[in-house]
């Protein structure tokens, strides 16, 4: 998400607005912290009573305005609070893992069962701690040898953030889960196995992750057979 712009309209029908002032903070505050804030910047207003300021990328902030009319009467309001966010999430450790007993690695780096994928996705803090939080991490699997082309025979979704009005603490950074997707060796019997993890963070910024495995569990043929010769002593 790019900058965003914060606009203030004021109107007083008796009295008429005097001045307007204005700070940002990162965290809500009481309305006694914020009467005694000493952040307080006057505006400058338009000739319809408004002013209006921009926000850059990767802030979090809730935005406080004292509106003081002519008559000296005060009101204080404030945003719920803000995240403007553009840095996109990042999925990491998508490192496959064969179920087998003894725990080693298959022969040539083929598996010949079920392939479970440790997945973790972390929507990255900036250098102000911003993030806006992951909303939800999804994957396919992709078997690519299809005679049709590419197939996508798994899909689903690992987690999904469902507040509508969330909180600054109600925010996630991090998702994390040990054998997250098992890859069917049954629907993927393939040297060329996909599997893609998308992860859509809560400003809509969006990471595509992939990695690749080769599965094989057609058993080898053998086929015997004699040349046309005559036996010797049968």
């Amino acid at each position: 998400m790019d900058a965003v712009k914060v606009t203030v309209n004021s109107a007083d029908e008796l009295s008429n607005v005097d001045y307007i002032e204005h700070f940002r903070a990162d965290k809500i505050m009481s309305l006694d912290e914020v009467k005694a804030s000493t952040s307080w910047q006057k505006a400058t207003l338009d000739q319809n009573g408004a002013f209006a300021y921009d926000v850059a990328p990767d802030e979090r902030f809730v935005a406080y305005v004292r509106i003081v009319d002519k008559a000296g009467n005060v009101h204080y309001i404030s945003s719920n609070g803000v995240i403007v966010d553009k840095t996109n999430p990042t999925v990491t450790n998508l490192a496959p893992e064969v179920t087998v007993t003894p725990k080693e690695q298959p022969v040539n780096g083929i598996y010949n069962t079920n392939v479970l994928v440790d997945v973790t996705v972390i929507d990255p803090l900036t250098f102000n701690d911003v993030m806006s939080g992951l909303k939800s991490v999804t994957y396919k699997v992709y078997n690519n040898t299809n005679p049709e082309g590419e197939k996508v025979t798994q899909e689903g979704t690992l987690y999904s953030f469902e507040n509508a009005a969330p909180q600054k603490d109600d925010l996630v950074h991090k998702y994390d889960k040990t054998a997250a997707i098992t890859v069917d060796k049954t629907k993927n019997n393939s040297n060329d196995v996909v599997i893609e993890v998308i992860a859509v963070d809560n400003a809509g910024n969006t990471t595509t992750e992939t990695c690749k495995v080769k599965i094989d569990i057609t058993k080898p043929a053998i086929n015997v057979s004699y040349d046309n010769n005559d036996a010797d002593s049968s």
